[in-house]
């Protein structure tokens, strides 16, 4: 994975084959796999994003700026999110390759 300045990652947390830009801040207990997470994105505790360990291919999740994923929230694979998003919109289990605006 790639962190890049700012990024804070919680206790207990794991991060794998993504990548995190600036000021992205993690919760605890989160597990982020095969993300590519833009700028600005706060992950709350318990959160699981991106494909499963062994999934069937490597497309991210992709998560545009200034998002903020709520606690235990569960974003598939292959999944985009918009840009800027309603918090609402993020409070049911996002499905695989699903695209949020």
């Amino acid at each position: 994975s790639i962190l890049f300045p700012g990024v804070k990652v919680g206790r207990g947390s794991l991060v794998k084959d993504s990548i995190l830009f600036f000021d992205n801040v993690v919760g605890e207990n989160v597990r982020i796999r095969k993300t590519i997470s833009d700028v600005n994105v706060a992950f709350g505790d318990h959160c699981r994003v991106g494909g499963a360990e062994g999934g069937p291919d490597d497309i991210p999740t992709v998560i545009g700026w200034s998002n903020a994923i709520p606690a235990a929230a569960s974003i598939a694979g292959r999944c985009t999110l918009y840009p800027q998003l309603d918090p609402a919109l993020l409070q049911r289990a996002i499905g695989d390759g699903e695209v949020i605006k």
